[in-house]
């Protein structure tokens, strides 16, 4: 198998017969797409060199595929679908495609000699240092925090368009505050099963944000979109977590639209 491996860098749409060796590092809640009328499942893997690359699974496949691929495990992936990007904005890194797997795909654990380390895939960014992602992101940026507190629910204007917002209180192990937030479809979703499982104070994991403005409370907050983000269940990821200074475990899922913003003082 390894003979007949390519890293994610050399795929595109011309490609046949590959095999990539991978390590799930993302992974959606099951959606409803209401405007394709079909439920779909994201997932975000990344190979040895650190490239990384979205998956997608639709329908029928959803299902099969979200007991086989595991949050942290390493797969050998083959048989997908590799679909060009077109949309800049989704784009991880200098990876412009997306593969569209199914039940059908080549999929196959590694030997647990060849899995993929996870300590290092997330690069954790102090909140103090957020202020720079107002003028740039990075699609391997992550922020790790526990939800405190949910905030009540409240009507927004983002782009022009009146919105409810979630709104949680996150702390990091510098133990500083900010603003966590989930609207759209995400708000239905993963905000609503935040908001029942938050008194447990989940471990958040909140992956490639992105710079941005959000006027809240008439005051100017520091405020960051994101095209997903995840919630990590840590009992797989013990040792990551103890290096963090966190204790609580809890619950997984992935975001995407979402804001967060350091506390006006």
């Amino acid at each position: 198998m390894e003979m007949n491996r390519v890293a994610i860098s050399q795929l595109n749409d011309n490609i046949y017969a590959w095999v990539i060796r991978v390590a799930v590092v993302e992974k959606s809640l099951i959606r409803h797409a209401h405007y394709m009328g079909r439920k779909y499942q994201r997932y975000v893997f990344a190979d040895d060199l650190g490239d990384r690359i979205q998956g997608i699974v639709y329908l029928n496949d959803v299902q099969v595929l979200d007991e086989v691929l595991q949050l942290y495990s390493t797969y050998y992936i083959g048989s997908a679908t590799v679909r060009r990007l077109t949309n800049n904005r989704v784009v991880l890194g200098m990876v412009a495609f997306e593969l569209v797997i199914t039940q059908y795909s080549f999929i196959q654990l590694v030997d647990p000699s060849l899995r993929l380390p996870i300590d290092n895939i997330y690069n954790f960014t102090p909140f103090a240092n957020l202020g720079s992602l107002r003028y740039f992101g990075d699609s391997n940026l992550a922020i790790l925090a526990m939800v405190i507190e949910v905030l009540p629910l409240q009507i927004f204007i983002i782009g022009g368009r009146y919105i409810w917002v979630q709104e949680f209180i996150i702390l990091n192990e510098e133990m500083r505050p900010m603003i966590f937030a989930m609207w759209e479809d995400f708000l239905e979703s993963e905000g609503m099963h935040l908001v029942q499982i938050a008194n447990e104070h989940p471990v958040v994991l909140i992956c490639r944000p992105k710079g941005c403005h959000l006027l809240h409370r008439n005051r100017l907050l520091l405020c960051i979109t994101s095209i997903f983000h995840e919630l990590v269940n840590y009992t797989s990821g013990t040792k990551l977590c103890q290096e963090m200074g966190v204790v609580k475990l809890c619950e997984t899922f992935c975001r995407s639209n979402a804001v967060i913003g350091t506390i006006a003082m």
